[in-house]
């Protein structure tokens, strides 16, 4: 009976040593579509916008969506973004150019110094006004980096003054 029971544990060992070595063998073959050195061209070509030594968590751009007001020639944007803790502070600034035809909004973030925070990212809002003509095209850059500004009309009865933002993205 131990003879038996010696010849059943040693079968279900190689057994399972012949599943693992082949398990093993199918992973090491992995085919890539690649022979060697011949390394397909488009796998070391970087994306559009970024250079080589760019990180691909990088790359998406960062799209800012804020309500927009014109009203006496006066533009009047307010919208939050998302900075890194509760202790970033957000600064606005919205500049026209000489004719009014287009309006630079640059927001920038920076952390007080001196205290403690936590890493918990955290809506800051902002709220520019800028004279110009009704159809001035709008640019912006967070932190010297030029974002996409997405720009929703408000409604006749709102008021920017005092803005709750409800935007679906």
């Amino acid at each position: 009976m131990e003879k038996k029971n010696g010849l059943l544990v040693g079968a279900v060992v190689v057994v399972a040593i012949t599943v693992l070595v082949f398990v093993y063998m199918q992973k090491s073959k992995l085919d890539t579509g690649t022979e060697g050195d011949n390394i397909p061209a488009w796998s070391e070509t970087p994306a559009v916008g970024r250079s080589a030594e760019t990180p691909l968590s990088e790359v998406q751009e960062r799209v800012i969506t804020a309500k927009h007001a014109f009203k006496s020639g006066k533009h009047t944007v307010a919208g939050e973004i998302e900075v890194p803790t509760p202790c970033h502070v957000l600064d606005a600034q919205a500049t026209p150019s000489a004719d009014g035809k287009k309006i630079f909004l640059e927001l920038a973030s920076s952390v007080k110094t001196g205290e403690m925070c936590a890493q918990v990212i955290t809506a800051a809002r902002f709220k520019v006004t800028a004279i110009g003509v009704s159809d001035a095209v709008w640019s912006a850059t967070y932190n010297g980096e030029p974002v996409r500004l997405n720009l929703i009309e408000a409604g006749p009865n709102e008021n920017l003054d005092n803005f709750d933002l409800f935007i679906k993205g």
